[in-house]
């Protein structure tokens, strides 16, 4: 299935912007080309017919971010978090935003917790969490709808008290 994302006209070239799960079908200049297996969801396509007639192809990858660490504590107003840091993707386009997962077991049932909008943001704190548990968290920078494969996992044990 190919999905049309964006869609961009200038005078002398038009962009279409397509991710599929399996395969391409490309409509320029009136050819129709069939590339399989040719977009990844972590990749944008970007399709561009210039004005001469002729084409060119290339990708966007979305880099992964390196989640750092996952440090639990007390607000000063005695509500149990955790802190999250991680390091921007250093390879790649550059992310607009993150968005941060959680769960209580290892590599499973994790849920979409937040996406942090601001890609030159390395730090979220998570204030949805209970005392003396232990949490794993995860996160995939984003870019313009696109998203990067998820980043390590880190866990944090919650403290038992907070005043």
């Amino acid at each position: 299935m190919t999905v049309c994302t964006d869609v961009a006209t200038t005078p002398s070239r038009r962009r279409m912007r397509l991710r599929a799960a399996s395969a391409v079908l490309i409509v320029a200049s009136g050819v129709f080309v069939l590339l399989p297996n040719a977009v990844r969801t972590t990749s944008a396509m970007w399709v561009d017919s210039a004005s001469n007639g002729s084409n060119k192809f290339t990708t966007t990858q979305v880099s992964r971010p390196a989640l750092l660490s996952a440090t639990p504590g007390c607000s000063p107003s005695g509500k149990v978090r955790v802190i999250l840091e991680w390091s921007a993707p250093s390879t790649g386009a550059t992310p607009d935003g993150y968005d941060i997962y959680r769960s209580k077991t290892t590599t499973s049932n994790y849920a979409f917790i937040a996406h942090v909008a601001d890609g030159s943001t390395t730090t979220y704190t998570d204030g949805g969490v209970q005392h003396s548990l232990t949490y794993w968290y995860r996160l995939r920078s984003t870019r313009g709808g696109w998203s990067s494969t998820y980043s390590n996992e880190l866990s944090a044990l919650t403290p038992d008290l907070c005043f």
